[in-house]
């Protein structure tokens, strides 16, 4: 699991924590961290606008560009493709250091080059394309000669993490932010809850979906639809390449930047190709033999335990109506049926996604509402089997006789709300309710784990083994 702290602050406030603290509180807490990577962006390397764009007269490849970097406007001659009159771009000046080359002054055949348009793997980052790396406000406001290495995403740190299988919960930025809140002490922030633009033609119109009795799965289903071509954010795009994800579709891209972000799983699919002249859909959700449910359309599978199985009907570059689903399947009814399908990815769902749907629905409708070209079908389609949390009892004596030590009751109350556990107390017991998320919390034992590990296996004094010899009479 890669994560990196500038996408982590978006979910918890760490601007008064250092980088070597947040490693050392990740391993404590049993999140193993295998490495960081610093990722900045050179000094004397600023954010630009390419003015105008000319043909080189003796160079068919090549163009020459009046860059406006703030203080001046220099000419640049320039390579790339996909470079075009005002775009803002990132300039490295006279004097930066790009790997191991010192930008100069120069004449390419001929013409005087006073700097350098740069592409992201220039500049040390992922590559997101084959042409220069274009800005845009997704990074911050765009401020003509302030350096990139200014902007958060391009001063960071990648940490890897490497998780253990019971740990599905933490297979997210937000899960990930929800353990440090408890280790740290900090409040999460809060997340903002999606909302239907007034008047907003609802999804009724184009689909229907009928869900039969037993269903033990979450699903949310939502439509969109395509007005134009759309394309990702470079803070998407960057964020993507460095974990190895970025695809050439920007509504799949979207759907795993939301997975990455906040563990809810995804399918799309492009409703045309199920029937491109039907003006409603109708799909069926039932369930196998297993407990696996399975989408439907006719005679045709969608999806089983949601993972897509029909490929035929997923999305491209030619899409326009397309249905979002989000969907939780138990991880022991993955265990049961993986078997029967070959060839799919079931790493999340196997050791158990984000049950709570709305946190990975907001967090992609608020990015897909941001984009004018996107229309947003109103409402939604949902399965949300009524289910009872697993319920545990203990006390702060058999706790501290576990762990060895005495506990503060406020700090062990304060570190399983933190963790999303419901509880109610009556002297020192404590009646408490695991979160859907955590599928391997079962008995107290596991209960006092989750303490020992906030605070801290280090902060546990040692002390010597009491061994008795019991008298024996016969």
């Amino acid at each position: 699991m890669i994560i990196s702290k500038n996408w982590l602050n978006e979910f918890i406030d760490l601007k008064n924590i250092s980088t070597d603290e947040l490693v050392k509180t990740l391993n404590s807490i049993g999140l193993e961290v295998d490495g960081v990577t610093t990722i900045i962006a050179p000094k004397k390397v600023v954010v630009a606008k390419v003015m105008s764009k000319e043909k080189h007269p003796d160079a068919e490849k090549l163009s020459i560009c009046q860059v406006d970097t703030g203080n001046e406007v220099l000419q640049i001659v320039c390579g790339a493709k996909n470079v075009e009159a005002g775009q803002f771009v990132a300039v490295s000046l006279e004097g930066a250091q790009i790997g191991d080359i010192t930008i100069k002054r120069a004449k390419l055949r001929g013409v005087e080059s006073n700097g350098m348009i740069c592409s992201s793997t220039e500049l040390g980052f992922a590559k997101i394309n084959d042409g220069i790396m274009v800005l845009d406000n997704s990074i911050g406001e765009l401020t003509l000669g302030k350096e990139l290495c200014e902007y958060p995403l391009f001063n960071d740190e990648l940490i890897e993490i490497e998780l253990t299988p019971n740990r599905g919960d933490c297979l997210s930025i937000n899960g990930i932010a929800r353990d440090l809140s408890a280790a740290l002490d900090i409040n999460l922030k809060e997340k903002k809850p999606f909302k239907d633009v007034d008047n907003a033609e609802g999804i009724r119109r184009i689909l229907n979906v009928h869900f039969s009795d037993g269903i033990d799965g979450n699903l949310n289903i939502k439509a969109i639809e395509l007005l134009n071509n759309i394309e990702n954010t470079l803070k998407v795009k960057l964020r993507l390449a460095s974990i190895e994800e970025l695809k050439d579709n920007a509504i799949e891209n979207l759907l795993s930047y939301t997975t990455h972000a906040s563990g809810v799983l995804f399918n799309a699919v492009d409703l045309s190709k199920l029937c491109n002249e039907c003006e409603q859909i109708s799909l069926d959700v039932k369930t196998k033999e297993n407990k696996e449910f399975v989408i439907k359309y006719k005679d045709k599978e969608l999806a089983i335990a949601g993972i897509t199985q029909n490929e035929e009907f997923k999305i491209d570059k030619d899409s326009k109506k397309i249905i979002i689903i989000a969907n939780y399947v138990n991880p022991k009814i993955i265990a049961n049926t993986h078997k029967n399908y070959k060839n799919t990815d079931i790493y999340r769902s196997f050791r158990g996604s984000e049950p709570e749907l709305n946190i990975g629905i907001d967090y992609l409708f608020n990015l897909l509402q941001l984009n004018k070209n996107i229309k947003i079908y109103g409402s939604s389609c949902q399965n949300t089997p009524s289910k009872e949390k697993i319920s545990i009892n203990c006390n702060i004596s058999e706790l501290e006789n576990m762990i060895g030590q005495s506990c503060e009751k406020n700090d062990v109350v304060k570190i399983l709300k933190r963790l999303g556990f419901e509880l109610s107390i009556a002297e020192d017991n404590l009646y408490l309710k695991v979160p859907f998320y955590r599928h391997d919390i079962n008995n107290s034992a596991d209960i006092c784990e989750e303490i020992v590990r906030m605070i801290g296996i280090d902060n546990i004094k040692p002390k010597p083994l009491d061994f008795y010899e019991l008298n024996r009479t016969n």
